[in-house]
């Protein structure tokens, strides 16, 4: 099992989701970075999802103090 964590802007999207479902089978601690809740059926149980406009810089350095292994942007 990994410790690595990871940072998903866009991770309620399609590729986000993808992307959270293959490190979570890596072992990995995933939280999602969007300005919406993912749908019923996208939803993965042991995603931490955080709601966030990118553009608000005061919230966003909040997430941003977590300790990451990896960030990916894939917000649109």
């Amino acid at each position: 099992m990994s410790n690595k964590k990871i940072l998903i802007t866009g991770g309620t999207g399609f590729i986000g989701y993808h992307l959270a479902k293959k490190c979570l089978q890596l072992g990995w601690k995933v939280t999602s970075l969007s300005t919406k809740f993912p749908k019923k059926i996208r939803k993965l149980k042991k995603v931490q999802y955080k709601i966030c406009n990118l553009s608000n810089k005061k919230k966003l350095k909040k997430f941003l103090k977590n300790d990451f292994d990896f960030v990916v942007n894939l917000a649109g």
